[in-house]
């Protein structure tokens, strides 16, 4: 249910449903680095839950030079 605002907009009439918050967890990440040759060693980050083909759209892969530990980051 919405109620017209002064611009011509709608918005919700309860707050519930103007504060709903995602609660999902976040997914389980696995980091795989791998190395070829005298190429720079790639690292691929991609969640743990997914096999073979939702793996191939599911991923992100960087040069391994620019990870860092998270825990130095904070």
């Amino acid at each position: 249910m919405t109620s017209s605002t002064a611009n011509g907009g709608e918005r919700p009439n309860s707050t519930n449903e103007s504060r709903r918050f995602l609660t999902h967890r976040a997914p389980l990440l696995r980091l795989q680095i791998i190395g070829v040759g005298d190429k720079p060693d790639r690292a691929t980050l991609y969640p743990a839950d997914t096999v073979d083909i939702d793996r191939m759209k599911t991923w992100l892969t960087v040069d391994a030079s620019i990870v860092r530990d998270l825990s130095n980051c904070r």
